[in-house]
């Protein structure tokens, strides 16, 4: 419902839906669900977030949750590159992702590819 996982250039993508979450409980449910649905994929070293049609969203219970969650879907990867559509989007999850081989990219496709694939 909020999210579409495949593999796509060589590494697992988690592509946002427009889906608005009206309730937090179900965002923490497709999140919690997340490791399962990416481990059912052939195995991949890096990991694309793709949150550019995600709707602006910072309340406390929402920053909560997603910073929860998110090292526990990213703990299997030796990459992950989180895309999003704002300046904004940009700065909220540099201050929620702490480790070294995360990186946060503006609306750069293309920088995210080249950041996970790089050897």
């Amino acid at each position: 419902m909020f999210y579409e996982v495949e593999t796509v250039h060589g590494v697992h993508q988690v592509r946002r839906t427009t889906t608005k979450v009206t309730e937090i409980g179900l965002l923490l449910d497709a999140l919690a669900a997340m490791p399962a649905r990416l481990a059912a994929l052939p195995p991949r070293r890096a990991l694309l977030f793709d949150l550019r049609a995600a709707f602006p969203r910072n309340d406390p219970a929402f920053e909560k949750a997603v910073d929860a969650i998110v090292p526990v879907i990213v703990a299997p990867y030796e990459r992950v590159a989180f895309l999003v559509m704002t300046a904004a989007g940009v700065l909220q999850l540099k201050r929620l992702s702490t480790s070294a081989t995360t990186r946060v990219f503006h609306d750069d496709l293309d920088g995210a590819l080249g950041y996970l694939t790089r050897r």
